[in-house]
């Protein structure tokens, strides 16, 4: 819309990495050196990590690209997945085909021999793991029994982790001392300076196409207080501040031209995290609450804004009048927190969110798998009262049947008893509940119960748009008449 107004040939600030954007800042060549230097040393594994839209994508796709003939190279962006998940995705970007009903020990077979044939082609293996923030416990587990499938002292393959903060977190747990000893290169990638950020955005404005400079020192000043320095909300702010200079009609883009949320009329999209550092995103089951402010372009229109307002304004209230907040007098129930519930039957109701790609804890096995099914196939399980436990108010019960909707699971009882508070204060009823799937112990955090099931699904699916969250199930079960 306004490249010719400009003199641009293309976007500058699109959202996606773009290597033809490339600026290589400070800690940009820094994380390359860190890179390089831990393929020069052979070095097992190489840890770079950095906080959501601080350029890692960027900097691994350069790393790539410029790696010389000499590399085997595979780059796995899909995370939430299982350690024979994992290991077909390094085997299929390798170019290895593999039959879809071999399990893991054959495909380990299967990698140790390709492993072994580029080591005497002279060539050496490389795997990158984007987002690696996302893998279990477990999985990161597998990944250092990876780095032992070589013969001799040669190191068979090298493995680069890249992640968001909460990976340093995960990788401090343990069960993972023995993966932190392979890690002796690690790097974390900072938002660009100030100063880094006027060059940034000259830089891009040159890219594509334009030589003037057309962003004002109050303009910049502006995108560094609001971005914080992080490249992907400069980008946002830059590209909004170009498209409100160009419905203004200046060839200038100025300080009033970038605008957030308190100071614009109307409601354009949101782009992301704060002005400050953005935060890592939570795990499942953690706080999530919304993305940050609303950055905003003005004056594009009173009557567009008033119906976003007015579309909004009916689904909160039709989301408050379904969850039925006026609940009839109030008695406590309590749960054992011991108490076991067996995974639902395969004809559980059961609602679903789309898997998220930036959470950093698996699910246990029990809770991963969800159906879509008609309400009326709900499973009834049967919960004992418990003796003592974390006590949730919940409406005077009027019959038997009750629910309960699972929201997440946690390895340590004190990020489940976080959750709760926040759900709690949410809903006024959430319980966590310890349980064994598989031998490996869980805390289950729940929100309920209620008498209805709509009422439970309702609260699950407000909750999902409020807290971002990206999984809850339906639970019936059978309570003694007035618990």
């Amino acid at each position: 819309m306004y490249l010719e107004h400009f003199g641009l040939n293309t976007n500058p600030f699109a959202i996606s990495p773009k290597l033809g954007f490339l600026y290589r800042s400070e800690t940009f060549e820094e994380s390359m050196a860190h890179l390089i230097y831990g393929l020069e040393q052979s070095e097992a594994i190489v840890l770079i990590t950095g906080a959501i839209g601080t350029g890692k994508t960027m900097a691994i796709q350069s790393f790539l690209t410029n790696l010389g003939a000499g590399f085997e190279t595979a780059l796995v962006t899909n995370t939430r997945v299982s350690g024979r998940e994992l290991l077909k995705l390094i085997l299929d970007d390798l170019g290895v085909d593999v039959m879809p009903i071999l399990d893991k020990s054959d495909l380990i077979i299967i990698f140790r021999q390709f492993l072994l044939r580029t080591e005497k082609e002279g060539r050496r293996v490389l795997v990158v793991i984007d987002e690696a923030q996302n893998l279990g416990i477990d999985v990161l587990e597998e990944i250092r029994l990876l780095t032992n499938l070589g013969q001799g002292e040669s190191q068979p393959v090298q493995i680069v982790l890249v992640g968001q903060p909460e990976l340093d977190a995960t990788l401090n747990a343990p069960e993972l001392a023995q993966l932190r000893q392979r890690i002796r290169v690690h790097y974390r990638l900072d938002p660009l300076s100030h100063r880094e950020i006027k060059e940034y955005v000259r830089h891009r404005m040159i890219v594509g196409g334009c030589q003037d400079e057309v962003f004002t020192p109050e303009a910049l000043d502006r995108i560094f207080a609001l971005s914080g320095g992080v490249p992907r909300l400069v980008n946002t702010l830059a590209n909004d501040a170009l498209l409100c200079a160009f419905v203004e009609g200046h060839r200038k883009v100025r300080g009033a031209d970038v605008q957030a949320e308190d100071t614009a009329p109307t409601v354009a999209r949101a782009v992301g995290p704060p002005a400050t550092l953005p935060s890592p995103r939570p795990s499942v089951g953690e706080s999530t609450a919304p993305a940050g402010p609303v950055y905003v372009l003005p004056r594009r229109g009173f009557l567009a804004g008033m119906a976003v307002v007015a579309a909004t304004s009916v689904i909160v209230l039709a989301a408050v009048w379904f969850m039925g907040f006026r609940l009839p007098d109030r008695n406590p129930v309590t749960l054992a927190a011991s108490t076991t519930v067996s995974p639902p039957p395969a004809a559980t109701t059961t609602e679903s969110l789309p898997p998220a790609a930036t959470t950093t804890e698996s699910l246990p096995p029990a809770a991963t798998t969800t159906e879509s099914l008609p309400p009326a196939a709900t499973t009834t399980e049967s919960l004992p009262p418990a003796a003592s436990a974390t006590t949730v108010e919940v409406s005077e019960a009027t019959s038997a049947v009750k629910y309960i909707v699972h929201i997440g699971s946690f390895r340590t009882e004190d990020r489940a008893a976080t959750y709760v508070t926040k759900l709690a204060a949410h809903t006024g009823a959430a319980f966590q509940r310890y349980e064994l799937v598989k031998g490996v112990g869980w805390h289950r955090v729940f929100i309920g119960p209620y008498e209805r099931q709509e009422t439970a699904l309702a609260a699950a699916k407000v909750l999902s748009a409020e807290m971002g969250f990206d999984y809850y199930r339906l639970i019936k079960f059978e309570s003694p008449v007035g618990n």
